[in-house]
């Protein structure tokens, strides 16, 4: 899969699947009566997933050499709450359901981390130049 295709499915994925049910929907998953301030933060959440989701999209459109600054930003944007839902359910916070959450933050960080790792290749290129 080229990284333009990769970075278009974690934009379909920040939009479709992350963002708008946060913005549609935001008490999923806060639990059986969320207030009104858990209410706004699953919005606000869900609305910089959607913005997120299309700048990926836009990025998705330039080519690699451009795409790969965006990458890390992206990578720590699903390490940090797929760390925090793996926490909370080894504590027992959270329940055995929600290893969902976790592996749609997972997929794409390591999607997104083996693309970041693997060289461009304008640096292979090179290499066998200077070999």
């Amino acid at each position: 899969m080229r990284l333009s295709l990769a970075l278009k499915a974690v934009a379909v994925l920040d939009i479709v699947v992350l963002g708008a049910v946060w913005l549609i929907a935001p008490a999923t998953g806060l639990g059986d009566d969320p207030d009104s301030r858990s209410l706004l933060v699953a919005r606000a959440l869900g609305t910089d997933l959607v913005v997120i989701g299309i700048m990926n999209w836009i990025i998705s459109r330039r080519d690699t050499a451009s795409m790969r600054p965006f990458l890390l930003p992206n990578i720590v944007m699903h390490v940090v709450p797929a760390a925090i839902i793996v926490t909370l359910i080894l504590d027992g916070t959270f329940g055995a359901a929600d290893w969902l959450g976790a592996g749609l933050h997972i997929a794409p960080a390591v999607v997104l981390t083996w693309y970041l790792a693997s060289p461009t290749k304008r640096r292979a290129a090179r290499s066998e130049a200077h070999a």
